[in-house]
């Protein structure tokens, strides 16, 4: 043997412990004196897998992998689960059909043996996964910085999206909005990873600003009885708080409420909004309740008089009074008393209304009286008879 190990000889058998590996030569003399010889290749074991190529995480679908090669090496591969695996030498092709975390076993074979196992894990990733929620408040207030998140899922991102409604800082499975429009706002959300993008998950988020500027509609003079009195433009969400200082009974619901003036005097009715943001501006609005006029029950002075002046008059105190003539002369009021020029001879009537500054009240009155009754007077009217000389 010219080397490569250690040989024991026995008779026509001969062992060799091999401690090199190469090509040997081992020759044997036969009796015959001819000189016999062979070539020994002597191998070892396989060495370890060496320069593994291929995507550690893939998308579902196929993916290719391959390491070093070595002559008189053969290799054998084994996939744990998630597709199928058709090998070549030293490639393989694996048609990933579950996603998850798979492995991806290697070994070199030869005729002395297996080498050691070459060992990788592999990520399949199918098209990324989207929460059915955005969580946070979908109320909220203009120039608030609210706080919205997803549950966070790995190898994938998260892209938010709220447009020109809101300055967005993002962070992961995280965003802050600091809106900055009122009305119903939208928060979009896609996740993406190396596989595609999720669809569209939408959050509407209804933005409001303390209560605006608003206006009472009713009337500021009325009578004594019944009123109502409402808000013009008023806005949805918002709690309207009514109240009447003195002056009557008041019963309010939402942007309503009506009022029994039982007093007379100016009275203030106040108004205060108040929503989730905030308390808006107070509104008030003074309302001059008045009555009505006491009634003319008698004028005073001659019922048949001659041509010339004569002097009649009421009783009553009121400051103002509408005085006039059917005809037969000329008339010169004087509050609650009037003097008239006769001029004609003949029957005419004198009529003395109260009138003054609560006409209003008093014609309400009336009004209210016609349709009771279909009857109402408009003052005390009293027919004159005027005589001439013979």
């Amino acid at each position: 043997m010219s080397d490569g190990g250690v040989l024991t000889a026995n008779g026509a058998n001969v062992s060799v412990l091999w401690n090199k590996i190469g090509l040997f030569s081992l020759s044997v003399a036969t009796p015959d004196g001819c000189l016999k010889a062979i070539q020994v290749n002597v191998k070892e074991n396989p060495k370890s897998i060496t320069g593994f190529v291929g995507d550690t995480m893939v998308c579902v679908g196929s993916s290719n992998y391959q390491v070093d090669f070595v002559s008189d090496n053969s290799y054998i591969w084994k996939l744990s689960s998630g597709g199928n695996i058709t090998p070549l030498f030293n490639t393989a092709t694996i048609l990933w059909s579950i996603a998850g975390i798979h492995t991806l076993t290697v070994f070199p074979s030869n005729i002395c043996g297996n080498g050691e196992s070459f060992i990788k894990n592999i990520t399949v990733l199918g098209l990324p996964l989207i929460s059915t929620t955005i969580f946070g408040t979908d109320i909220a207030c203009i120039n608030s910085n609210i706080e919205y998140q997803t549950p966070l899922i790995p190898n994938q991102t998260n892209q938010w999206n709220v447009g020109t409604s809101g300055i967005l800082t993002e962070n992961k499975e995280k965003a802050n909005v600091i809106w900055k429009k009122t009305g119903a706002q939208v928060i979009n959300l896609k996740a993406i990873n190396l596989c595609g993008t999720s669809p569209n998950l939408v959050k509407i988020v209804n933005v409001s600003s303390i209560p605006s500027d608003f206006v009472i509609t009713g009337d500021t003079t009325v009578c004594l009885g019944l009123e109502r009195y409402s808000i013009q433009n008023s806005e949805n969400g918002v709690n309207y708080q009514w109240n009447l200082n003195n002056g009557g009974l008041i019963s309010a619901t939402g942007s309503n409420c009506s009022i029994n003036w039982t007093t007379t005097g100016v009275h203030i009715l106040t108004v205060s909004s108040i929503n989730f943001c905030g308390n808006g501006i107070v509104q008030i609005l003074k309302v001059s309740v008045r009555t009505v006029p006491e009634s003319v029950s008698q004028i005073f002075g001659d019922t048949v008089a001659c041509r010339g002046i004569s002097n009649y008059s009421v009783n009553n105190t009121t400051s103002n009074f509408n005085w006039s003539i059917s005809g037969g002369g000329f008339i010169s009021p004087l509050a609650n008393s009037a003097n008239v020029n006769w001029t004609q001879i003949g029957k005419f009537r004198l009529t003395c209304i109260l009138w003054g500054l609560d006409y209003l009240c008093r014609k309400k009155k009336m009004l209210e009286m016609a349709y009771l009754s279909n009857y109402f007077p408009l003052g005390l009217l009293e027919h004159f008879t005027i005589k001439g000389f013979i």
